[in-house]
This record gives structure tokens, sequence and C-alpha cells, in this order.
């Protein structure tokens, strides 16, 4: 039986949480973990070897290995993360010069020195254990696996020890080397390791490389280091563990991916999946066939150079200015013009992507972008109503598609901030439904835009105006009518 077959038992994940209290009527709050581990303590000779950087400071998207686990922990909601290094001093040098932290500080981002790491990535967990109070959960991420942030706030919903798991082979990752678990038909875990085969009855996955744990797991790792194992692993603790103590798996969330990442194949792979990874969850039709695919290359191309994103939507507006003063001359050719307005268009979802990729996400970089595309659309329309009325178009009737097409898009925008900034988690996917039908209706930012720039191609700035002012009224209405339908539903937009 091969990787997620199974004969009898379902696909199990974490045990609902389990609230015990003095009093069953006003049970005890269940405490989150606030804590994580990256491991970054090993040689990493397989993909050292190709180069003269340590593999945890070898670049994912501009962002150094090491850095970017710990970046995944904080942005999954964890208030400490502890960075244990070992064969690579440079690399505890370089976190506590990004991160500000030092040995045994108790700062956010705690440096911690692995003395025993040549005995195992298991040995190398036990530097932590200073850290970790009795009976403290915490989470553990290797820091050569690329894992999402949504995988890491996966794990955190279990109380039990988890262990993330995937049922499937996402592509790049080499079976042979990945460490598998076997789980019955309750959920829990019985065996872990790399040699391991599917059996009647329970369920193979995948280790993904991120654990949800206990302070108990110290003390399995103390009894294997005074034993004869030549190696002390995190994956045999946690099948010594699983013999005692519930320890149960989560799955990786739905389009979500990850990456063992040991050889420089296994780098270009893990690339592949963050930049899918950065694909938004609400893009239209536009944004999914026509923006997203170039807006990627670029960030693909310039994320090395670590670019402010507040740079880039400088650079978007700038663009916008240009467009919108080569459309209002009429001696510029249409077809130039057209370009340039998509070219916007495009680099609008560069900004994000690239605060997305390398954690430089803030409010005001959302704020300025937001203000950005408003400056930048108000200057097209009203560069192309110059270019209509250059070619004879009456007056009035020019001012009048100008101002329906620029306060239905500036409303509609307004209107999606405002909804996204007071609807409650839980109808989070309802907005996003609805962003997404204004986005295929080309109601959206990106479908106006490009609008703008076929019409205008086809020199026909007037009919532009037309059709810009009534998709955007329609996509203001859609979003008027999620957001009435949500106080039907009892939410509170107070």
């Amino acid at each position: 039986m091969g990787i997620g077959d199974i004969s009898y038992a379902r696909n199990w994940s974490a045990p609902p949480l389990e609230v015990q209290g003095t009093d069953p009527k006003r049970p005890e709050p269940i405490v989150r973990p606030n804590k994580g581990v990256v491991l970054a303590a090993g040689s990493g000779t397989r993909l050292s070897r190709y180069s003269r950087t340590p593999k945890m400071l070898q670049p994912l998207l501009g962002v150094p290995l090491v850095e970017r686990a710990v970046h995944t922990l904080l942005r999954a909601g964890l208030d400490t993360v502890i960075v244990v290094y070992g064969a690579h001093p440079e690399v505890g040098e370089y976190c506590r010069r990004v991160f500000g932290g030092t040995d045994g500080e108790l700062g956010r981002v705690k440096v911690v020195y692995a003395p025993r790491w040549q005995e195992g990535n298991g040995a190398s967990l036990t530097a932590v254990a200073p850290f970790i109070k009795p009976g403290e959960r915490f989470v553990s991420i290797s820091g050569d696996h690329y894992t999402p942030v949504r995988c890491i706030e996966a794990l955190l919903e279990g109380r039990a020890p988890s262990i993330l798991v995937d049922s499937s082979v996402p592509e790049g990752v080499d079976v042979e080397e990945a460490t598998k678990v076997l789980c019955d038909a309750e959920g829990r875990v019985i065996r872990v390791g790399k040699q391991l085969e599917g059996v009647d009855c329970f369920r193979l996955y995948l280790d993904a490389g991120a654990h949800l744990l206990t302070s108990q797991v110290f003390a399995y790792l103390d009894s294997m280091a005074t034993g004869v194992q030549s190696e002390v692993t995190v994956s045999s603790a946690l099948e010594a563990m699983a013999q005692d103590v519930p320890l149960y798996v989560v799955e990786v969330p739905k389009g979500s991916t990850w990456q063992d990442i040991d050889t420089p194949q296994d780098l270009a792979w893990a690339r592949r999946k963050a930049l899918k990874e950065l694909r938004g969850t609400k893009d239209g039709i536009i944004a999914r066939y026509i923006n997203r695919p170039l807006s990627l290359a670029i960030t693909a191309g310039i994320a090395r150079f670590r670019p402010s994103p507040n740079a880039i939507s400088t650079f978007a507006l700038f663009l916008a200015l240009v467009a919108s003063l080569t459309a209002s001359l009429s001696e510029i050719s249409p077809l130039l013009v057209a370009i340039l307005i998509q070219l916007v268009s495009v680099i609008d979802g560069v900004d994000g992507e690239i605060a997305r990729a390398t954690f430089s996400e803030s409010r005001f970089g959302r704020l300025l972008d937001g203000v950005f595309d408003r400056i930048g659309d108000t200057a097209i329309l009203t560069g192309v109503a110059l270019r209509s009325l250059a070619y004879g178009t009456r007056v009035q009737y020019v001012i009048l598609l100008l101002g329906i097409s620029v306060a239905s898009s500036l409303l509609s925008m307004s209107s999606k901030d405002r909804l996204e900034l007071v609807a409650p988690l839980e109808v989070r996917s309802y907005i996003e439904r609805s962003e997404r039908l204004i986005g295929n209706l080309l109601a959206g930012r990106d479908g106006r835009l490009l609008i703008l720039a076929v019409f205008m191609a086809l020199g026909k700035p007037t009919l532009a105006l037309g059709i810009v002012g009534l998709v955007a009224t329609t996509g203001l209405v859609i979003r008027l009518s999620a957001a009435y339908k949500l106080v039907r539903l009892g939410s509170n937009f107070g």
C-alpha cells in the first residue's frame, strides 16, 4: 500500500480539543502554544557542497531558509521563536543580526547553540529544554523545510501532540528520503520512520517536517542519548512517545503544500511552491489567467533583491501617471497607451506578492497601496477622457461618463476595504466568493484596467469610460448586497 492508501480507516486528523476544569459549567480556557522552535543546527552538506553559503542561509525568494522559518512561526501567531544552530556559527550570527537576539535572550527571537548537534536533530532539540516549562506545548519545525504559514496555523489547532502530515506525495518530494507516519483507525500514530510501508487498516502519511510537541519529548530524547542509538532523532523520539501518550496527525490544508530541501533541485521546487502560495484566494478570471502569471514572473526575478513593496507601489503610481499623460495626448499611439495601462495592472500585483514573499507586509503599506491605486485610477480615467475629447466627443458627455466612472470606481474600492475590515473571520469565505464574482465580471480593478486597455487600443475611449462606469457600479452593488446579506444573517457591522 502507498502513501495515503487505506482499507478501512477514515482520513483522521487531531481530535477536537477537550477542555477540562474544576467546574464543568465554566471550563478552563485552552492555552494556545506561544513558543516555536526552528531546528537549524545541521551541516546540510548535500546542499552546501554546491555553494559556500550554509544551507540555512540559502535564499528562497530572497529570504534565507532560517529567516523564512522564523517569520513563518511568528506569522502563525507564536509569541516566541527559538532558533537552534550548531554546525555553522554564521547561522546564529545572522539571526542575531536580523532579529536582535543573543544566546539565551528572553526576547521574541532567541538564538541558542546546540553543543550536541552532531548527534542528530533530536539532540539539537534538547538545547531548548531550559526554555520550555513542564507540560508546555510548542511547535517545532525543520529550518530546511518550506512550510507555509497556513500549515502551522492548522497544526496549532490540535490539542494532543501532533505531527503535520501529507496523505499525498507532493511534486518534488523524494518519497524514499521522506519520514513516514503510520496511523491507526483511531487517528493515533503507531510508527514513525523512513522505512515504513502501508498495512491493512492503517494509513501511511509523509511527515511534513512540523510537530506540535510538549515538554514530555525531552524525556524521550534524554533516554535515547543514554542508550545505544548512534543518532538521536526527533522521529525516533516521536515513535517512542507514541507508545505511551496519544500522538495524532494533522493534515496539510487543502491547496497548500511543503518541501524538504536537501539539494538544489529541492530548492527549485520550493521556489515554485512558494510562488504558487502567493496567488490570491480572491483572484478573478483576469488576475488568475493574465495578470498573476505575469506578476509572479516579475516577482520571481526581483525577489532576490528584496525590494521594498512600498517602492513598487510608488513605481506603479508613476506608471499610472505616465499612462494618463500618454492617453491625453492624441498623437501618441493608442496601442502604446493600452500597453502602459495593462502594465500598471500587472505591477499592481507585484507589491503585494513581494510583501508576502519577504514577510514585509505592513498596515502602512496596505494603506499606501490603496491610496496610490485610487490616484492612479483617477489619473488614467482622466487621461482617457481627454483622449475622448480630442476625438471630438461632446464635452457634457465626457464629463458625465468621467464622473460616473471615477465615482463608481472609487466607491467600489472603498466599499471593498470597508467590508474586509469589518467582516468577522467566520464569514470571510463568503466575502471571498463575492470578490471572485466581481473579478469574473471584470468589475475589479484588474478587469476595469483591462477594459480601458482594450478599448483604448481599439481607439474607443468614450466607450471605455462608459463600460468602466457600468462594471464598477456592478461591483459596488454586489459588495453592498453582500454586506446587507451578512447583516441579515446576524453579523454586526457597527
